[in-house]
């Protein structure tokens, strides 16, 4: 699967969008559950079936760890 910078770059932005959705927009801890998300994507993206749309598969991570941050 081949991603340009500009693809990372939206991707990064509805991820972002979505968790400040579930933490609070003004949340500072927002970008970092970004960050775990994308560590999260890394570490699983071989569990990734490229037949499937990845942005709802990474948007999922982001919703995981927003809510592994509420509790």
């Amino acid at each position: 699967m081949e991603i340009t910078e500009e693809e990372l770059r939206g991707l990064r932005e509805r991820l972002l969008f979505k968790v400040r959705y579930h933490v609070g927009y003004w949340s500072p801890d927002a970008e970092d559950i970004v960050q775990q998300t994308a560590v999260a994507l890394w570490e699983k993206f071989d569990a990734y079936d490229p037949a499937q749309p990845f942005t709802p598969w990474a948007c999922r991570f982001a919703l995981n760890k927003a809510r592994q941050w509420i509790e």
